[in-house]
């Protein structure tokens, strides 16, 4: 299977690197479903393209597209098992099945360790949440690794193969992606539905279950096995071309939302001179491009299939736009084919509503996967309640502030907000289908996730041509009832600050009411209301700004904070972190270190900042103290006992808490080397373990007390749900705005 992935990629390779709106998709990863903040999307800018550019390397086949690996699954360090059973099990008890999924695996690959539940314990809880076919993908593509042992990957087989014959097919892709393994090559087809799989002369090194799994995920639509199919059968290794095959599987997997396979139909008809003569015409450029061209592929292909493929591979790459229809008729007169104006119009009527087609169904799959999901969290209860009664000298759960499952780090808070569903519903909006986004936020705002809600005023407020159900206005007032101006601030600012880094329309106005909700819980005083003021501080600079009177605040000096001539957001991010918000207190500490006025860094300001977020749990802060990443005029004369009570801080943060697992580590020998008395180290590692408990102290409490504020607000969600079908009936969107 790693020659085909390899084959895949080779041939893939190029169709990536077209510029939109020909193929506007990057060659990306399954890391993350959100990337890094970043300015909003300027004009001409493409975005990522919706769906088939998720290749990379051997999971090439094995991850289904809808799920996009979770971000706690792989920000966890597995070399230290032990502490990414911990994380895992975190994220888990929040909602994460993708890493309850991960937890018999680790405890499978490491069976010399002690562990609270057996395996079987995790496994039998992932197929009860999400059914034979779901949960067993999941926990076969999470046992597949290349580090797992011969016994792990044939657990993986088992699941895999467990999940094809429920009918799943990110599990049948699974079954393929384990061809080599005896579990699956000794296995038998089932009798029904009928298939006719793949030749073996097409596939050689696959036994006849492979072959089978494999064709009847592409007969089912499944893309991934579509592309595989098609390629298989355009360019085999031994056996002659079955072009008809290749023509069907493109085809298929085109109008299931693969861009390069739409581009690979018009390409085997034009060759090169297609994309070429559009370089030039339309784009002044003449880049060459190596695609596959065969006269006996062309031939095959009709000029209507050839303009149909060429529309929907435009709208995959434009979310649903098709700028260059005007086009079409000068494009295909320069380039020599048959003037035929009602084939043309006939092709590309018809790429429009495979388009459609294809957007409509893959909304329904997401929502569908959505809902599976929410009545898998709406159990975890009942999980938690028989850990509990399993589990057998469990560590508690370790206390890392950094671990952070979002990408706006500066401005969301670290408690887990965005649930997987969340996540998939973010897929759909970034695919351009904003409709079924706001359909799908708000079943889970209904059912009590209120960061979706926060989300529903935002996407109503950035596209004002859509119609939308209620007035953004009717869930702003309700999250500030609910949670009050506070956190009902904080989460509306964060919502419309998220909107800026997906969309080009409404990006300004978005930051502006972002803006306008973080100083209204800033005012309120709300730590991370008070951090998202500071952020938006530019977006409020027509009006003056007048600091509260109280508390008083000496804001950090402008020579360090040189882009906030209002000095409003200077003020905010003081006062964040003089009350303790470790998020701002790093933030304080970076400022102190990098001068924008060529003067000399505040040495002792950015150690002082960097030890009350470590104080408040940040790994990135205790790291920082514990490496001596600066030094100070004096040198530090205080450099021993500093690094050894942040070094096992940092480790404390990043392992299962205080183990005996430190004193064996290589962390523990570094510190005796720069440290050598033995009195000092001793209570260093005594006052790391005071603010460990006192920090982890603090964060159970504010989990707490927000968990609680969370729980009145979902109480209310019966007077949310009335109040809402009150606005449907009282007349129109327009009537009602």
């Amino acid at each position: 299977m790693r020659k085909l992935t390899l084959l895949l990629l080779l041939f893939l390779l190029p169709l990536f690197s077209l510029p939109a709106p020909i193929a506007s998709a990057e060659l990306t990863d399954t890391c993350s479903l959100m990337g890094l903040v970043r300015e909003p999307i300027p004009p001409q800018t493409e975005p990522e393209s919706p769906i088939g550019s998720r290749w990379h390397e051997d999971s090439v086949n094995l991850y289904d597209d809808s799920h996009d690996v979770s971000n706690n699954f792989l920000r966890v360090d597995r070399s230290r098992p032990k502490a990414a059973y911990q994380s895992w099990l975190k994220y888990a008890v929040q909602g994460d099945v993708f890493c309850m999924a991960a937890l018999p695996a680790l405890i499978r690959q490491h069976p010399e360790l002690q562990w609270p539940v057996p395996p079987e314990f995790w496994e039998n809880w992932v197929i009860k949440l999400l059914g034979e076919g779901e949960g067993c993908y999941l926990l076969g593509a999470q046992t597949f690794s290349a580090e797992s042992s011969e016994q792990v990957r044939q657990k993986s087989s088992e699941f895999f193969l467990r999940s094809a014959l429920a009918g799943n097919h990110a599990g049948m892709m699974g079954v393929e992606s384990m061809a080599d393994d005896r579990t699956v090559s000794s296995s038998t087809p089932p009798v029904q539905p009928a298939v006719q799989p793949i030749p073996a002369e097409y596939y050689p090194e696959a036994s006849e279950a492979v072959r089978y799994w494999l064709t009847r995920a592409a007969d089912e639509g499944y893309w991934k096995a579509c592309l595989i199919l098609a390629v298989l059968y355009s360019l085999p290794e031994t056996a002659k071309p079955n072009y008809e095959k290749a023509k069907q599987y493109y085809m298929l997997a085109a109008q299931n939302g693969v861009q390069c396979a739409a581009q690979a139909i018009v390409s085997a008809k034009s060759g090169n001179k297609f994309q070429d003569k559009f370089e030039q015409v339309f784009r002044g450029s003449t880049a060459g491009l190596d695609i596959l061209y065969s006269k006996e592929f062309s031939e095959i292909i009709s000029y209507k299939e050839m303009y149909t493929y060429y529309t929907l591979e435009c709208m995959l790459g434009d979310f649903g736009k098709f700028a260059d229809e005007a086009n079409m008729i000068s494009l295909t007169k320069q380039l020599g084919f048959p003037q035929d104006e009602a084939t043309l119009v006939a092709g590309i009527e018809e790429g429009k509503r495979l388009y459609a087609a294809w957007r409509k169904r893959h909304a329904e799959e997401i929502l569908q996967q959505v809902r599976l999901y929410a009545k898998a969290r709406a159990r975890l209860p009942e999980v938690q309640a028989d850990y509990a009664a399993v589990a057998k000298n469990d560590a508690p759960l370790q206390f890392d502030r950094d671990d952070i499952d979002d990408d706006l780090k500066d401005l969301y808070a670290d408690d887990g907000l965005f649930t997987p569903d969340f996540h998939w519903i973010l897929n759909l909006y970034r695919c351009g289908q904003f409709r079924e986004a706001y359909d799908g936020w708000l079943e889970l705002a209904l059912h009590g996730e209120l960061f979706a809600m926060a989300t529903l005023p935002a996407v109503s407020r950035v596209h004002p041509e859509l119609q939308w159900p209620v007035p953004p206005e009717f869930w702003e007032n309700w999250l500030i009832d609910l949670l009050g101006e506070g956190e009902g601030g904080y989460i509306l600012g964060a919502q419309y600050a998220m909107m800026t880094n997906y969309t080009e329309a409404g990006t300004l106005h978005a930051a502006q009411k972002a803006g306008e909700f973080f100083l209204r819980s800033a005012l309120a005083g709300h730590p991370a209301g008070m951090l998202g003021a500071a952020r938006t501080a530019p977006y409020r600079k027509e009006h003056p700004f007048t600091p509260p009177a109280s508390p008083a605040v000496t804001p950090i000096p402008a020579r360090f904070y040189a882009d906030d001539p209002s000095g409003e957001g200077r003020y905010w991010l003081t006062r964040a972190a003089n009350e303790g918000y470790w998020k701002a207190c790093i933030l304080m500490a970076q400022r102190y270190l990098s001068p924008q006025d060529k003067g000399k860094a505040d040495y002792a300001r950015a150690e002082q900042y960097y030890e009350r977020a470590a104080r408040g749990g940040s790994y990135v802060a205790a790291s920082s103290l514990s490496e001596d990443a600066f030094s100070s005029d004096d040198g530090h004369k205080n450099m021993c006992e500093r690094l050894s009570t942040y070094t096992p801080l940092a480790f404390a943060l990043k392992s299962n808490g205080y183990t005996d697992a430190y004193h064996s580590s290589s962390t523990e020998q570094n510190l005796r080397a720069k440290c050598p008395d033995a009195r000092v180290r001793e209570a260093g590692i005594s006052e790391s373990r005071r603010l460990y408990e006192e920090g982890r102290a603090s964060y159970m409490q504010e989990r707490r007390e927000r968990e609680e504020l969370y729980a009145k607000a979902r109480a209310r969600l019966p007077e949310v749900r009335a109040a809402f079908d009150k606005q449907l009936t009282a007349g129109t969107p327009a009537e009602r705005q």
